[in-house]
């Protein structure tokens, strides 16, 4: 997610057959698990909990990291909602 913040949009790696952030999704991700061989219900408990729990450490990390850029909090919050996001 950070490198949207320097205007690059590319994935280091591809992930269920996408290198670009914007089209990445919940569902990309835990296809690209299920691909690893993990299961597809244990894939989604685990994105599914990061997810949730993203938000409330994004807060805590500006709370004990001076000089984070609003921008970056912003670009972070807009890449949680597209990887909830539904294709």
């Amino acid at each position: 997610m950070c490198t949207l913040y320097y205007g690059d949009d590319r994935l280091a790696m591809c992930i269920d057959n996408v290198r670009r952030t914007n089209l990445l999704t919940m569902e990309r991700i835990v296809n690209e698990a299920v691909r690893w061989g993990m299961s597809r219900g244990r894939a989604t408990e685990i994105v599914v909990n990061l997810l949730e729990r993203a938000p409330a450490a994004l807060g805590l990390a500006r709370e004990v990291t001076e000089g984070v850029p609003a921008k970056l909090v912003t670009i972070v919050k807009a890449q949680l909602k597209q990887l909830r996001s539904v294709e």
